[in-house]
C-alpha cells in the first residue's frame, strides 16, 4: 500500500503521462477513421463509459490539449446530451456502447427494437450522425452482446462498424484496463480480440515504456475514464470495486472452462 500511496497508478496524471508518451511517439485515429482510411500503423484510442460519464469529460478535455482524437462509446444509461455534445465538440467521435441483448434477456426481437430506438434516441438528441458501436460486455449476464448481429445486420441501421466485430485485430496490440490491469490474460470475459500479440503490462508506467520503446505498428488502447482519478478515497474505492468484480469474474472464467 505505501508504494500505491507514494507512487499511485489510474490518475488522471498518469493518464496524461500515457497521452503524452502517445503524442511523441504514434499518430492517434478514430474508429471511424481508422476503418475508412488505410493505415498501416498508428494508435487508435476508444473509451467505454460504462459509468460516471462526468470523467470523460475530463479525459477528452486532456486528450484535446494534446489535438488527440478518440472514440467515445457511451451506454444509453450514461447518455447525457450535454457531456455528449461538448466531447463531440472537442472533435472527438461519439458511438453507442449497445447492451440491448443483455437488458431484453435474450429476447431478439425486442433486443434489436431496443437498439434502433436507443440509437435513433442518441442521434435525434445530439443531432450527431453515430456511425459507429461497440458492444458492452455485461459481465455478469449469460447473454454476449456481439449475438445481436447474428441475426441482424447493423448497417441496416446506418452503422459502418462494430468495434469487435468489424476490425481486423490479428497483429495488433489490444491494451485495455479492464479489471484496472493492462494484461491480456486478466480477469476481463469479455473485452477480448484474436490478437496474436499478447500484453503483460503490470503497470500504466510500463505500457508507457512501450509506447516509447515505438515496438509496436498497431496499437488499440482501450480506457475506461471512471477509472482514472487523482482524489486517492475515489480511487482507492474504485480499485476495491474492481478487485471485488475481478475475483467474481475469475470464478465465472472457471466455471465456463469447466464446462
Amino acid at each position: 500500500m505505501k508504494g500505491y500511496m507514494s507512487n499511485p497508478d489510474f490518475t488522471v496524471g498518469k493518464f496524461s503521462e500515457i497521452l503524452d508518451s502517445i503524442c511523441g511517439n504514434y499518430n492517434t485515429y478514430t474508429i471511424n477513421e481508422w476503418m475508412t482510411g488505410n493505415y498501416n500503423s498508428g494508435i487508435v484510442i476508444r473509451h467505454d463509459i460504462d459509468r460516471r460519464n462526468k470523467y470523460a469529460l475530463r479525459i477528452a478535455r486532456l486528450e484535446y490539449e494534446r489535438k488527440i482524437k478518440a472514440t467515445y462509446y457511451f451506454r444509453i444509461r450514461t447518455f447525457d446530451k450535454e457531456i455528449v455534445r461538448e466531447i463531440s465538440d472537442l472533435g472527438h467521435d461519439i458511438g453507442y456502447h449497445y447492451e440491448d441483448l443483455s437488458s431484453n434477456n435474450g429476447d431478439y426481437k425486442k433486443a434489436i427494437n431496443s437498439f434502433e430506438q436507443n440509437l435513433e434516441s442518441m442521434r435525434n438528441l445530439t443531432e450527431l450522425n453515430i456511425t459507429t458501436i461497440a458492444m458492452h460486455g455485461r459481465w455478469i449476464s449469460g447473454y454476449d452482446n456481439r449475438e445481436l448481429w447474428s441475426k441482424y445486420d447493423f448497417r441496416e441501421f446506418g452503422i459502418t462498424s462494430e468495434a469487435f466485430l468489424s476490425i481486423d485485430y490479428t497483429n495488433s496490440y489490444y491494451i485495455t484496463d479492464t479489471g484496472r490491469s493492462w494484461k491480456s490474460d486478466s480477469a476481463n470475459i469479455r473485452d477480448k480480440v484474436d490478437s496474436h500479440l499478447p500484453v503483460d503490462f503490470s503497470t500504466s508506467d510500463e505500457l508507457i515504456g512501450f509506447i516509447n520503446s515505438k515496438t509496436a505498428q498497431k496499437l488499440f488502447l482501450i480506457a475506461h475514464p471512471e477509472r482514472w482519478d487523482n482524489y486517492t478515497i475515489p480511487r482507492l474505492m474504485h480499485a476495491l470495486e474492481d478487485s471485488l468484480k475481478n475475483s467474481i469474474k475469475l470464478i465465472i472464467k472457471g466455471l465456463i472452462k469447466r464446462e
